[in-house]
């Protein structure tokens, strides 16, 4: 599966506004959705406001920032516009995070890619532990802890 990865990690959260959806399971991590009411109803075309075209396959939750979301491309969370579309290669189960103004998504093999959280495509950085990386990386306290197949880790300063 061809996935996009998008900037991100850090150890501190980036600044937030109102709307965001920064991590799985949204701002605190807990699942509540806080503001207006979203339909409780909906089709290929009833209440959709705009879809787009995203390339592979996709299990991971998509990350809202600043305006924009973030899954195998950057797009106009209000319009749909997109900004970018990158295949970085391999196959990604986890959803990807928001932390210090970057993207991280996070590969099945370990590979972490840090992108700009902005309407251009740019690799930060990238990160590799050895091992599958299936689930989504948890942040508390200045530290982020990474599951694999063997191992879960403790990464902080």
């Amino acid at each position: 599966m061809l996935a996009v990865m998008v900037c991100l990690f850090a150890l501190n959260a980036g600044e937030l506004n109102v709307g965001d959806w920064p991590q799985f399971r949204g701002p605190n991590s807990d699942g509540h959705v806080v503001g207006p009411a979203t339909p409780m109803e909906w089709s290929d075309t009833k209440n959709v406001v705009w879809k787009v075209s995203v390339p592979g396959l996709g299990w991971s939750s998509p990350v809202i920032v600043d305006g924009k979301v973030f899954v195998a491309s950057c797009v106009n969370a209000k319009t749909g516009e997109q900004y970018w579309t990158e295949r970085l290669g391999g196959n990604y189960s986890a959803s990807p995070l928001f932390a210090n103004n970057c993207v991280l998504f996070l590969s099945e093999t370990g590979l972490a890619t840090w992108v700009q959280a902005g309407r251009k495509f740019v690799v930060l950085g990238k990160n590799e532990v050895p091992g599958r990386t299936l689930a989504t990386p948890a942040f508390s306290a200045g530290a982020m802890y990474l599951r694999t197949d063997e191992y879960l880790y403790k990464i902080a300063r």
